[in-house]
Order: structure tokens, then C-alpha cells, then sequence
């Protein structure tokens, strides 16, 4: 394998791995607001 074909795979595991790291955040994004929904629903029912 020649270093220009190492430096094309390398290159598209960084991209495959920026995408991923940015569905992480959203899906973080996500739960968090999820959390925070079921927390506010939960004190509504206390009340």
C-alpha cells in the first residue's frame, strides 16, 4: 500500500469520526432535553 492510499484511509477515518463525534453531541443534546422534560413533568405531578 502506498503512503498517498494510507493518507486517503486516514482521511476517511477522520471524516467517518467527525460525523460521529457530531451525532454524539446531538444525541447528548437530546437526552439532556429529554431529562429535563421528564424532570418537569415529574415536579408538575408533585404540585
Amino acid at each position: 500500500m502506498s503512503n498517498e492510499d494510507k493518507d486517503k484511509n486516514v482521511d476517511k477515518m477522520e471524516r467517518q469520526l467527525g460525523q460521529l463525534g457530531k451525532v454524539t453531541l446531538q444525541n447528548r443534546k437530546m437526552s439532556n432535553m429529554i431529562n429535563d422534560a421528564i424532570h418537569h413533568l415529574q415536579q408538575k405531578q408533585i404540585n
